[in-house]
């Protein structure tokens, strides 16, 4: 017959914002604008464009990297001309990074050192808001769990556990992952179920959801 015995756990989590405390701003990553060469074959975007068509506001993009893939998502945030997303459907230079980034690209037409009308691709930081609590069921604080052989068996413990939520752009929890274990099996798996069950705002780039995470420690997504 296995051991058993019954434990009082005390469980320390750190909570996030809540939503009305939503915090958007310039994104941060990359740190240094790169070049448009980096980033875009500019002779493709402006092959057929004149200034002429894209006054009087030119087109405003969205590139978006993930570190899953080379190539980013492109939305469209202003445009004076239709399918202004294709302008760059041939022209993105791949990319392969370890964590997410974002810019726009914005392309208008200017005036040249010689007095004609030219094309201008310039690259601006996108615009990121981080993932954001909503609802949030709570792990109760005073917890009897049974112990399982391979447990750490010690009563009256508090634990910070740490675990990494991933966050759908639906606002859903996609996954749970546990980085730090509280020792306590059935615990764990009662923290996973109740994050499993928060509802989150979406990380917003250039107000479209993106993917994002958020830590038991307090800490989230940074872009």
């Amino acid at each position: 017959m296995r051991p058993f015995a019954v434990v009082l756990v005390v469980v320390a989590l750190s909570s996030p914002l809540l939503a009305q405390n939503r915090h958007c701003g310039p994104a941060e990553k990359p740190t240094t604008l790169p070049p448009v060469r980096a980033v875009l074959d500019s002779a493709r975007v402006v092959q057929g464009l004149s200034a002429s068509l894209l006054a009087p506001k030119g087109v405003l993009l969205s590139l978006v990297y993930t570190q899953f893939d080379s190539f980013p998502q492109i939305h469209v945030l202003d445009a004076s001309i239709d399918s202004a997303s294709l302008l760059l459907a041939h022209a993105v230079v791949p990319e392969k990074s370890k964590q997410p980034w974002a810019v726009r690209v914005r392309i208008a037409g200017v005036r040249g050192d010689s007095g004609t009308d030219a094309v201008a691709l310039t690259l601006e930081r996108s615009v990121y808001c981080p993932p954001v609590l909503v609802t949030r069921p709570e792990l109760r604080e005073l917890l009897l769990v049974q112990s399982r052989p391979g447990d750490r068996v010690m009563p009256n413990l508090s634990f910070r556990i740490n675990a990494d939520v991933i966050i759908a752009p639906t606002g859903l929890v996609s996954d749970v992952r546990l980085s730090q274990s509280s020792g306590f099996r059935d615990l764990d798996d009662q923290l996973v179920q109740t994050l499993r069950m928060r509802r989150y705002l979406p990380a917003l780039v250039d107000g479209f959801p993106i993917t994002s995470w958020w830590r038991t420690d307090g800490r989230t997504m940074q872009l």
